[in-house]
């Protein structure tokens, strides 16, 4: 059975028994660090990356005491895997070499997946396919527990190690950490042999060009020089076979004159081309470089019955053609087979054109030879072709770009014209007979010329490499060097050539510098940031993209990005990818930009983003990309949500608002004329419940009118320093009788002292609320909570709590155990009129109530439910730091008969609300002067020469408010006092005005014992307001 990590299965006993020992041991510890050190400096002081693997495996095996280790390398062309090292089971060398299918053992599924892998016994799990020898292995050693760690550089997976064991045993924790640690050593040495093994190559083609010079220059033997030319690139391309062909002048035919190939038998490849066919013929046609993956389904290609059953029993089906030319004449063509489906870079079509180069002139040469073998007798014509040949060499050294120089003993004995105009001097001449070593800046002057004293020696030196190199002025010049012996007048000399590659260096350097920088403005992004390729894979992530979508940056790199983040839309339904703004973006070539979409997480879970999608072009227009910016939204959406559900609340609230005045006007008419008619019939039973029942459905509808005017936030408030710890704890006994015996309530508040600005009487109403509600939601009884906390708000707190600012609060928190609430009950709970209950069992304005209190007393509530998990309720209310308002409530004055006569003015518009009071006040033994609006009664106080002691007048009114009316009324009358009535609260009409205009107040609706002992109390100065209860 495969698994992520050994560790994590759940061992048995027996399995405890024969896990190995554990790594924590010092000494095994100190061990560990002395093996990595010694591959570390393996690694640093060689280039033999044979040496390293084995020391690895050798290593590795020793400190986990393992039977065997392997390690092995991802084979490029078919994601095999070849095995470069083993330890342990038997003779190793004879497993060296052996290639695993991709795919195939506990190693190969590693690097499929990119994750350590580990099988108790991998020959019995059907899953894993096994090639034959990997199964004869194990069953010979008896290693069946195997576990495999790919090997990976800069997230690509170039192999994998592993280690074999007897069935059954179980890696530790800390022995796959130094597995790993291992791993990663094993990956780096093989990336430095490849950068080592391209390093060599690009040595061994300069080598081979001057080589091949050489050989041209000093060898007048054609067969040779295009032999040499044949087996010098097939090492270079790494190439089955490669071909020199000759053009027939009389046919046009091809003729094969030199081949190189690793390939038998010899005779399968194509010794003769008739003109115009196969790939060569092409390229001669085309007068170009040609190349094709397969040669037999190429349809470009010509081929004559005899050359294509030649070539389908041969292995090479990739060719490369590259025509010969001698001035404007093509003269021949080179040709490279290699196997099925290779395709030939740009560079390396460069370089078999600089050996075709080559052998353009090594054909050149040989027709001068044969002109020369055939003129021997002709002294003088020796003598001419001789000279010709060597001005062709000197114009090919001083036509080069590169300088060239050749010195013995250090001293030099030739330099070409570049060579001078690089270093700064005015002739070849100026260099000859001086020390080579003035050309290398004196920093590097000791390593160059140990590399000169090691080479003549015949010891390994480096043949190509950079140094800093000084012109004849001083002035520093990075220069390229490419070495070789040769002989010079019977002695080794050294032969060099130079290429000054300064520009190239500065452009690399600032190439690197600029990418440094942008490297760091992704890195420090705060929004999420990806790039792509035109298939959709990603090809680079900063850490913010990262971190918001929950994935290594590594591990995401190289992958589709819309599978991964943007396969869903917002409600679950599939996304599909042509349909995406991201790869519409790519497609169409405009910018996308796109909010109110989703981004899905490596864990499953969305979050909502705003995102813009950039197309990414090439220099020639063409888009070779697109770069994604996203930003997380769902603080904003939070807010937002916020904001709509606080304006609908206000909304409903000011609708409340209006609704309850209007009502209270039509109740002050009902509550004023029932009365009357009581007072004006006879005791009767039968009418006297009549008029009782009509006074408590009016009552009932005034109570109903107050919880409006809550919710609206529009209640008179009479706020007082509270300790809601102390609230909590005294109506704690009258909410246990309340919600009953099957309920248990817990009330821990905290100790501390948390006093708030609120009205205890609507405070005493939110928790009756809240308990009623909390009651109602558990049927078969539960559990009720009040708990309270003195907190400190932060600004992450307030952000998502609009009103509400950072300080200090006092918490209460009511929690039920009942049904619970789903997520679109919670959006409206706190609606009017809004109720889950039954028909009769609620009016829908309890939890209304609560919301408007909390609000008018300058906090905020917030539930937190699901079905089935019970209610949260939270409220904060801002802490103050004054005492406890002791004080007891206002009492209210008594009626009495009025010790005087008054004359009062009743102002309203309200015809019906204007009558009522009125008759009642007339009843009572006053006067009565009546005006329907403002101006009416500014006339009646200018015109009337009665006295007026008092004026009764509503404050809302067309043309001129009761405010301004007190105002003019006072100015005219200046001992008229003034009561303002209003179904509107007090709060919400100017309460300031009121005072500053010193009258005093009655809200609608009114009972008739409380207008007739407001205005006796008015009227004899013992109002609230005078006796400063305010």
């Amino acid at each position: 059975m495969t698994r992520r990590s050994p560790n994590k299965r759940k061992r048995s006993g027996r399995q405890a028994a024969q896990r190995s020992p554990s790594l924590s041991d010092f000494g095994r510890a100190v061990e560990a660090a002395t093996a990595l050190a010694e591959v570390g400096r393996e690694l640093v002081g060689t280039l033999d990356p044979g040496r390293v693997t084995h020391l690895i495996v050798d290593a590795v095996m020793r400190l986990l005491r393992s039977r065997s280790a392997a390690l092995y390398q991802v084979v490029p062309e078919s994601a095999a895997l070849r095995c470069l090292a083993v330890a342990g089971g038997g003779d190793a060398r004879q497993w060296i070499g052996k290639v695993l299918p991709a795919g195939h053992g506990v190693v190969g599924r590693a690097v499929n997946e990119g994750r350590t892998v580990w099988s108790s016994d991998f020959l019995a799990e059907p899953n894993i396919p096994l090639p034959d020898w990997l199964r004869e292995r194990a069953r010979e050693t008896g290693h069946r527990s195997v576990v495999g760690v790919p090997l990976v550089v800069r997230g690509a997976t170039i192999g994998a190690l592993s280690l074999g064991n007897a069935p059954g045993r179980v890696m530790s924790d800390a022995e796959l950490e130094l597995l790993r640690a291992f791993a990663d050593q094993a990956a780096l040495a093989l990336e430095n042999a490849r950068l080592f093994a391209e390093s060599e190559r690009g040595r061994q083609t300069a080598q081979a060009l001057v080589e091949v010079a050489r050989v041209l220059a000093q060898e007048l033997d054609p067969d040779l020089v295009s032999q040499r030319i044949a087996d010098s690139l097939r090492t270079l391309m790494g190439a089955l076979s490669v071909a020199l062909y000759r053009v027939e002048p009389d046919s046009g035919d091809l003729v094969s004159v030199a081949l190189s190939t690793g390939v038998a038998p010899v005779t399968r490849w194509v010794p003769e081309l008739p003109r115009g066919t196969g790939l060569a013929g092409l390229a001669i046609r085309e007068r170009r470089p040609l190349a094709t993956p397969n040669i037999l389904v190429d349809p470009r290609i010509t081929l004559t019955p005899e050359v294509r059953d030649r070539l389908a029993h041969a292995p090479h089906r990739a060719v490369l053609a590259v025509p010969l030319f001698a001035g404007d004449r093509v003269i021949g063509a080179l040709g490279i087979g290699d196997r099925e489906g290779r395709l030939f870079t740009d560079e390396e079509i460069r370089l078999a054109q600089a050996f075709a180069d080559q052998a353009a002139l090594a054909f050149r040469n040989a027709r001068l030879f044969a002109h020369e073998q055939a003129a021997r007798a002709e002294a003088e014509a020796t003598t001419s072709a001789l000279q010709a040949s060597e001005e062709r060499y000197r114009v090919l050294v001083e036509g080069s770009l590169q300088g060239m120089y050749i010195h013995q003993d250090r001293l030099i004995q030739f330099a070409n014209e570049p060579m001078a105009r690089i270093f700064g001097y005015g002739s070849p001449e100026d260099l000859v007979g001086r020390d080579y070593l003035i050309l290398i800046a004196p920093q590097d002057r000791t390593r160059i010329e140990a590399f000169r004293a090691a080479r003549l020696r015949g010891e390994r030196a480096p043949t190509r490499y950079e140094t800093q190199g000084v012109a004849k002025d001083g002035t520093p010049i990075r220069i390229e060097v490419l070495v070789s012996i040769i002989p010079w007048h019977g002695r080794p000399a050294i032969l060099g050539t130079f290429l000054d590659v300064t520009e190239r260096r500065q452009a690399q350097e600032a190439l690197e510098r600029l990418s440094q920088q942008h490297e760091l403005i992704l890195t420090s992004a705060g929004e999420g940031i990806f790039g792509q390729d035109p298939e959709g894979l990603a090809t680079f992530v900063n850490p913010a993209a990262a971190a918001l979508l929950g994935w290594p940056p590594e591990e995401l790199v190289g992958r589709p990005m819309h599978p991964l983040l943007h396969h869903s839309r917002r409600d679950g339904t599939p996304y599909p990818r042509t349909e995406c703004p991201i790869y519409a973006a790519f497609r169409e070539g405009k910018m996308q930009r796109r909010e109110h979409e989703v981004f899905w997480r490596r864990d499953g879970t969305s979050f909502p983003v705003e995102y813009t999608c950039t197309p990414v072009r090439a220099n020639d227009g063409e888009l070779v990309g697109s770069v994604v910016t996203f930003r997380d939204v769902s603080e904003r959406e939070q807010l937002e949500a916020q904001i709509r559900q606080a304006q609908k609340m206000e909304a409903i609230g000011q609708l409340a608002g209006g609704v309850a005045h209007d009502f209270n006007n039509l109740l002050t008419v009902i509550k004023g004329r029932s009365e009357l008619l009581r007072r004006r019939l006879r005791p009767d039973a039968i009418h006297s419940r009549d008029f009782e029942l009509i006074k408590r459905t009016a009552d009932r509808a005034a109570a109903l009118v107050r919880q409006l005017l809550a919710f609206s936030r529009k209640q008179r408030l009479e706020p007082r320093t509270l300790d809601l710890s102390a609230v909590v704890a005294e109506m704690s006994t009258m909410l246990r009788r309340m919600i009953g015996e099957q309920i248990e309530l817990e009330t821990p508040t905290d100790p501390a002292p948390g006093h708030v600005k609120a009205d205890l009487v609507q405070i005493e109403q939110v928790l009756v609320n809240l308990a009623v509600n909390a009651r109602d939601a558990m049927p078969v009884g539960g559990r009720l909570t009040l708990r309270t906390a003195s907190v400190e708000l932060d600004d992450a707190f307030t952000r998502q709590h609009p009103g509400l600012r950072p300080g200090p609060y006092v918490r209460l928190t009511v929690s039920d155990t009942g049904i619970g609430m789903d997520a679109d009950t919670q959006g409206r709970v706190f609606e009017p009129f809004f109720t889950t209950k039954g028909p009769g069992q609620g009016s829908g304005l309890g939890l209304s109530t609560v919301y408007g209190i909390v609000k008018q007393s300058n906090g905020c509530i917030a539930v937190e439910s699901a079905p089935g998990r019970g209610s949260t309720f939270t409220i904060h209310l801002p802490r103050v730091e004054e005492a406890v308002d002791s004080r007891p409530a206002a009492g209210s004055v008594s009626p009495a008969a009025p010790h005087r006569p008054a004359t009062i003015l009743v102002v309203d518009d309200d015809e019906a609300v204007r009558e009522v009071a009125r008759d009642l006040l007339v009843e009572h033994g006053y006067s009565v002067l009546e005006a329907a609006d403002g101006l009416e009664a500014v006339r009646l106080c200018e015109a009337s020469q009665e006295p007026i002691d008092l004026l009764l007048t509503d404050v809302v009114m067309p043309g001129m408010t009761g405010i301004e009316l007190g105002r003019r009324v006072t100015s005219l009358r200046p001992d008229a006092k003034v009561l303002h009535m209003s179904g509107h609260m007090e709060t919400e009409i100017a309460p300031d005005d009121i005072r500053e205009a010193g009258g005093d107040f009655l809200p609608k609706p009114f009972a008739p014992d409380a207008l007739l002992t407001r205005v006796q109390a008015v009227l004899d100065g013992r109002s609230r307001r005078a006796q400063g209860r305010d």
